[in-house]
């Protein structure tokens, strides 16, 4: 931990586990989604919502996760209506 400027949570530095972190780290949560999209993708795919072919396209790169990538394309992104 090297910036003191900005909060950050004791339980990431202090009290987390080094396997906790992992559990809860931006990896692990973007592959989550993934596994998630995947189910999702399923799902659609019984009712032709999604193609075989996009279905396995997903299930390939399953565990391609690039945060650092993923970080820069989300800056690019048009901001929220929400905020």
């Amino acid at each position: 931990m090297t910036n003191f400027e900005s909060y950050q949570s004791p339980f990431s530095w202090r009290y987390g586990s080094i396997e906790m972190r992992r559990i809860w780290g931006e990896e692990n949560k973007r592959l989550i989604w993934r596994r998630l999209w995947v189910a999702l993708a399923e799902a659609q795919t019984q009712w032709k919502l999604v193609t075989r072919e996009q279905l396995e396209d997903l299930k390939a790169h399953l565990s391609n996760v690039d945060v650092a990538e993923s970080l820069e394309i989300e800056k690019k992104a048009p901001p929220r209506p929400d905020g």
